[in-house]
This record gives structure tokens, sequence and C-alpha cells, in this order.
């Protein structure tokens, strides 16, 4: 596995990987929970690169080979939905809005000023809160199977919550027992899957080592966030976002408010889709993104 470089944001580690064209507009790919840079799959970022466009992906703290944030020990999600009920205010490790800032922090450190950013589930709710807290960055924004945390949308399936939050056996066995868990939770149904890439990416997923401690944060991060709304609907900035119609882990209501909520936001909403990116959606989402950032 080749060796990715490292950036030093907010006293962090950020693991970070850069490609395609260098003359050109640049995407940041922002990862969902638990994703790592190299589960972002060559049928999404190939179509890219031969469009001109130039990436950036990188490991969210907590993930990966970034900086684990192991001092602040699991979150205690089941504690934090009753302290929140209770009116109280849980103790947060970070919140979406760190991410946000770890991300811009990246920017600063590739010299980037303004970019186009896309990001997928809790990387939606992550670019997001770029383009409310950080207007100046972002030229473009693409939200994928995410949601405004708006309370009263509709909320994931008894069973995609499970799946979501199963700890996998450990090593590779393990691990594609729970991914298969995960797919048939909330996965697409009419989309075939690159069975092939994603056996090497399981692989190289263990390799650089998984953090089920730091998902159970990242998950409490999604919650700390709250209700985005007010703030999507004072954005100007050329949007897009994409959801599935079978999404059973973010519903695509969630996709709908997003679109709602943002002034101008073309809604794509795909038949078939899941809360994965199968080969032919990657197809899909880039020309999407391709389309908006030449429009940009």
């Amino acid at each position: 596995m080749p060796v990715m470089p490292n950036a030093d944001v907010n006293g962090l580690s950020i693991c970070y990987e850069r490609s395609g064209p260098d003359d050109g507009p640049v995407l940041l790919l922002v990862g969902g929970m638990g994703q790592q840079l190299i589960s972002w799959p060559p049928h999404l970022l190939r179509p890219l690169h031969e469009a001109g466009i130039g990436t950036v992906v990188f490991d969210n703290r907590d993930v990966g080979c970034s900086t684990w944030m192991d001092e602040a020990g699991p979150a205690d999600i089941g504690g934090i939905i009753a302290t929140l009920r209770a009116g109280g205010t849980p103790d947060w490790a970070y919140t979406i809005r760190d991410l946000a800032d770890d991300a811009v922090g990246l920017l600063d450190h590739l010299g980037l000023e303004r970019v186009h950013v896309l990001g997928p589930s809790m990387g939606g709710m992550i670019v997001q809160r770029m383009a409310i807290e950080h207007p100046d960055r972002v030229a473009s924004l693409t939200s994928v199977m995410s949601t405004t945390g708006r309370r009263g949308l509709p909320g994931a399936t008894k069973e995609a919550n499970a799946a979501l939050l199963e700890v996998a056996a450990p090593g590779l066995e393990g691990y594609l027992a729970g991914r298969a868990h995960r797919r048939a939770a909330y996965g697409s149904t009419g989309f075939a899957f690159d069975e092939e890439w994603e056996l090497e990416l399981a692989k190289g997923l263990i390799e650089r080592g998984l953090n089920p401690d730091g998902g159970s944060r990242q998950y409490a991060a999604t919650i700390a966030d709250g209700d985005r709304t007010e703030a999507l609907a004072e954005l100007d900035l050329p949007a897009l976002v994409v959801h599935g119609d079978v999404d059973n882990l973010i519903p695509p209501a969630g996709g709908e408010a997003t679109a709602a909520a943002i002034p101008g936001a073309r809604l794509h909403i795909v038949e078939g889709m899941g809360h994965d990116l199968p080969p032919a959606v990657c197809r899909m989402l880039a020309d999407d993104v391709i389309a908006l950032i030449g429009g940009s």
C-alpha cells in the first residue's frame, strides 16, 4: 500500500491524497462515517479526472491514517440521546463543525483558496457545514445521501441502524460479513457492485486500520450538529443533492429537505440507489458533478 502524505491540521495529523489534473478546478471529497480515503471508488474519480477536475481525498480525524481520538473513549450513543431528550447538553469528543474546520485546514495546507466540495452521508453534513461557516472557500456543494439534521424527518429503519453500529469480528472474514449485513440492511437494490474491487478495498481498509470507537464518536458528532435548515437557506452557491429512493439509513426525505433548504439546489433522486455508491451510480454522480462544476 503506497504511503500517503499527512498534513498538520488543527493539531492533528490528517492523511490525504491529491490526484488528477492540477491546472483546473479542484473537488474536495469528504468522507462519511468511518470512510477511509481509499474507499472513494475509481468509478467516480476516473471520470472526474478525465473531465479535467483534480481531486483531494482525506481521512477525517478518527479514521484510517489520520489521528485517532482514543483518549475520548467510545461515544455512549444511548446516553447522549437520553441526555438530549432530557434537555441536557452531552459531552462531545468533537462536532461536525470541528470536522469542517479540519477540511478547511487541509485546504490551507494545500494552498487551495476555493474548491468544489462533495460529501456522502456524514460527509454531506460536513460539506454543508463548510459552506455555512466558510462560504468563501466553497465554489459548489454536492450533498449525497445526507440530510439537514431537522428533527421530525424520517429516520433509519431499526435494521439499518443496527447494521451501521454493528462492530464486525476481526479480520477479513468478519469485515466482509459486516459489509454484507450493511448492504442487506441499507444498500442499493437496483445496481451491481464491483466485487473484485471491493474485496481488494476491504484488505486495504484492514491494513490501514479500522476504528469502530472512532465511528461511534463520529456518529455522536452528527447528532451534535442539530438542524442546519435555516443556515442552509442563507447559502448562495451552485448546489446538487443526490439521494437514493431505497436508502433505509437516511431516507429520501433527508435529501428532499436538503434540496428544499438550499436556494436553487438541484435534486436528483436515483431509483434503486441505497446508502452506497455502486459503479453505475458513481458514473451518474460524476456526470452530475461535472455538469455542476462546468456551470459554476
